[in-house]
């Protein structure tokens, strides 16, 4: 099925559908879509004035929608969409017989307006792109399936075309500025962390997430500030320390519990990064 086939047979799935629970940016919460024909605007729509405390997208695949908001008439016809904020009295006043079109209700959050920039009770008329008509069409066809992945499926297509629209309706959508870390690096300080029993090089650590070592020495530096073979000292020296608070194991015991030969090799190299031998150490931290 597509969008040119649809007539009064609805497709259940784009019937203000409720969609599982998603995290989108800007608290950005998708109420329903839905795609209408005359049919259903006969007997559904609201025909006098009113208003939601969420906001809606209007957009039109066939024939021609009127719609009055705030005192102004918008005639929409085949590429027009139009943009209703929360709280603004409108209705849809007139119609055509072959009128089909979709719609998007969503909410956001005062703090997401402002980020979005979106002028309170100010009404836009825009022209959409192709791409609102092939997602229609994909999920159309994916609500015939039917399978156990539809709804999520057709959530995120539904948060693309609102995206989409959002951006043509020419409302600023502001840059991510909580980008994730590289997936690599966190391999790679996993890897550390977890093998503080072991005397582990740079070079394993890159191995372990099929990087050169050069590639994850300037990864670490973009992500810490600091070099992987810094970091493995910082985390064995951490593991040690924590080690040494507790009584339960001798530092002898605790030199090979961090893969060292001796008690002398870790007595060494904890004195040079904490400048203080580890009973030392210990023996500040009871008393402390």
């Amino acid at each position: 099925m597509n969008i040119t086939e649809y007539s009064q047979l609805r497709a259940s799935v784009l019937n203000k559908t409720s969609f599982p629970e998603a995290e989108f940016p800007l608290n950005l919460k998708i109420l329903w879509i839905e795609l209408v024909d005359k049919a259903y605007m006969n007997n559904n729509i609201l025909k006098g004035q009113h208003s939601h405390s969420f906001f809606e997208v209007h957009f039109v695949f066939t024939g021609n929608v009127s719609y009055s908001c705030g005192g102004e008439i918008f005639n929409l016809r085949f590429g027009d969409a139009i943009l209703l904020p929360a709280k603004t009295e409108h209705c849809c006043t007139d119609y055509t017989d072959d009128v089909l079109k979709g719609a998007i209700a969503f909410s956001l959050d005062e703090d997401a307006v402002n980020a979005l920039q979106i002028e309170n009770g100010k009404t836009k008329q825009f022209r959409f792109s192709d791409d609102i008509t092939v997602a229609t069409n994909f999920m159309l066809k994916q609500s015939e399936s039917g399978d156990i992945f539809t709804k999520n499926i057709i959530a995120n297509r539904t948060f693309e075309m609102l995206y989409s629209l959002l951006k043509k309706c020419s409302i600023k959508v502001p840059k991510d500025t909580t980008a994730a870390a590289d997936p690599r690096f966190l391999v790679a300080k996993a890897f550390i962390e977890n093998n503080t029993d072991k005397i582990i090089s740079c070079s394993a650590a890159a191995k372990e997430c099929c990087l050169s070592t050069k590639h994850l020495c300037r990864i670490f530096k973009n992500e810490l500030g600091t070099s992987p073979s810094e970091y493995i000292t910082s985390a064995k020296i951490k593991q040690a320390k924590k080690l040494l608070a507790n009584n339960k194991y001798s530092v002898k015991e605790i030199g090979f519990m961090l893969g060292f030969d001796s008690e002398s090799s870790f007595s060494a190299f904890f004195k040079r990064h904490c400048h203080t031998p580890p009973g030392a150490f210990r023996k500040q931290m009871s008393q402390n």
